[in-house]
């Protein structure tokens, strides 16, 4: 399946091209913090790591690199996000979000309430408070796969 026909790695529910893809070409800007959270989930799902620093608020980009998002993001493969809830209050806003992956077999969730902030009608990723109940995930036989294919997870990543 081409990425176009492909549902988007965010969760939306819609086509990588009618959600995300726009934002990580940047022929568009996210126009809420909800959008910039699933974009940038999208961005770490097809390794863009370009997208990713450039969506980080001027103060955090300024530490960071390319190659150290890659290589903080090594042998990662992400496989889902449930954004819980959005909040905005003016050029402030906040996304609770649970993004769950995958390293060496093993699953993990990374449960975190995400600070963004307006500049300049952008939308950055400032800061996240990452939440006590993050860490591994231990997969029943019998539960939906992680990957999002539709199966058990015994009869997709569990084999």
């Amino acid at each position: 399946m081409s990425d176009s026909a492909k549902i988007c790695y965010c969760g939306s529910g819609r086509t990588f091209d009618e959600c995300c893809r726009v934002y990580l070409e940047n022929k568009k800007s996210p126009p809420n913090a909800e959008a910039l959270m699933r974009s940038r989930f999208s961005a770490y799902a097809t390794e863009n790591f370009a997208y990713i620093l450039a969506t980080y608020a001027p103060l955090q980009r300024s530490a960071l690199t390319i190659d150290s998002l890659a290589q903080n993001a090594a042998q990662t493969r992400w496989l889902k996000l449930v954004v819980h809830q959005h909040l905005s209050k003016g050029h402030h806003a906040q996304v609770e979000f649970s993004a769950y992956y995958q390293v060496d077999g093993s699953f993990y969730c990374m449960h975190e309430t995400s600070d963004f902030i307006l500049q300049a009608n952008k939308w950055y990723y400032s800061e996240g408070l990452i939440h006590r109940d993050s860490g591994q995930v231990v997969m029943q036989r019998n539960d939906p796969c992680l990957c999002q294919s539709g199966k058990k997870y015994k009869k997709c990543c569990g084999l």
